[in-house]
């Protein structure tokens, strides 16, 4: 059973004033102070009008080769996120070499998200696919599905060699329990933007840029 992703939504405070000084001229020198801008609480509410990304029947977002191979002439957009050597080498037909840096950007100016049925995203094994597919999906992009074990799935070269050959069972008996706090401290956002859905997708861009590696 997936935990619901959001916990109540917290107050905007936002501060409003100034201050005076009065110099021996009798000239009055006031300072303006900008109003606080809560950026957690701007992207919480910016989250909750996109929907809930998580709870949802078709979480967790993933298309398998076959399906994709079948779906492929129905309006749907491949983007494939590894490095432009592997692209090069060989990829699924039609699909776009975006670096996942610039993929938020990409689908910003270069493309119209809505208008496709479904925009499938492809790495080497599904995992930075899937990870960039979550942040879409936050960002309002409903349509964004990831391709089910990436490329080791469409083709047997890159099976060989990205997802076989590290292939492992040192954590198949192993289970870690972690539990927390239950009165966690809600994280300080600074971006420096005053909209939810600009502090949003600043974020997103960092994230894509670090890639799931630092998250995991």
């Amino acid at each position: 059973m997936r935990t619901h992703i959001y916990t109540g939504l917290i107050a905007i405070v936002l501060f409003i004033g100034s201050s005076c000084n009065t110099k021996n001229d009798n000239r009055q020198i006031c300072t303006v102070v900008e109003p606080e801008v809560n950026e957690f609480a701007l992207s919480y509410e910016y989250f909750a009008k996109q929907g809930d990304p998580i709870n949802r029947a078709e979480f967790p977002y993933l298309i398998s080769a076959t399906d994709l191979h079948s779906q492929m002439e129905v309006n749907t957009l491949i983007l494939d996120l590894r490095s432009r050597k592997n692209y090069e080498g060989s990829h699924i037909y039609g699909a776009v070499y975006v670096p996942m840096n610039k993929l938020l950007f990409y689908l910003q100016t270069k493309e119209k998200p809505d208008k496709y049925y479904k925009i499938v995203l492809v790495c080497y094994s599904g995992q930075s696919a899937s990870y960039a597919t979550a942040l879409l999906r936050f960002a309002g992009h409903h349509n964004v599905y990831a391709l089910e074990y990436g490329m080791s799935s469409w083709e047997q070269k890159t099976a060989q060699s990205k997802w076989l050959k590290n292939t492992k069972q040192s954590y198949t008996a192993t289970k870690e329990i972690v539990t927390g706090s239950s009165k966690n401290k809600y994280p300080t956002v600074t971006t420096k933007k005053t909209s939810g859905k600009q502090i949003v997708n600043q974020k997103i861009v960092q994230l894509l840029s670090e890639g799931y590696k630092k998250a995991s």
